[in-house]
């Protein structure tokens, strides 16, 4: 890794051993934005699952509690919106908190697209530091 993208991310996080780790969900139907989250966030030392799909998303939610979800807006088949809509719908994970990544502007154009309650959304290209510091803080408060 080039030395201008480490000084960008965190060096490590305040987690123990002791803490169990927990799962960071990802969404993303594109190999090269799951391989490029995984570089950003792997320094946060949680599970970080991989999933290429919303239909995939939701079978995976079946089973298992995430700390939090990032999910890509524009994917075929089921899209983040209506995949988001699905995920809602579960009282197991009605209060999961979502980060949208998305190439939308602002999220007077999420909320236009869409009657969700936003948790947080992010355009691709500007996902760094501001994620991680996010992501950290979810994490705490779902181990607490």
């Amino acid at each position: 890794m080039n030395n201008q993208l480490q000084s960008i991310l965190p060096k490590s996080t305040s987690r123990t051993e002791c803490e169990p780790k927990v799962d960071v969900l990802l969404v993303d139907d594109h190999p090269e934005n799951l391989i490029a989250l995984e570089v950003v966030l792997q320094n946060l030392g949680q599970n970080l699952v991989k999933v290429q799909s919303g239909a995939a998303a939701l079978k995976y939610l079946l089973h298992h509690d995430v700390a939090v979800i990032l999910l890509d807006v524009q994917m075929p088949g089921i899209n983040g919106f209506e995949t988001a809509r699905l995920i809602r719908q579960r009282d197991r994970s009605q209060h999961t908190p979502i980060i949208f990544l998305t190439a939308y502007a602002n999220s007077d154009d999420l909320r236009s697209q869409v009657n969700l309650s936003i948790d947080f959304h992010l355009r691709k290209m500007l996902f760094k530091i501001t994620a991680v510091s996010f992501l950290m803080k979810t994490i705490v408060l779902y181990q607490e």
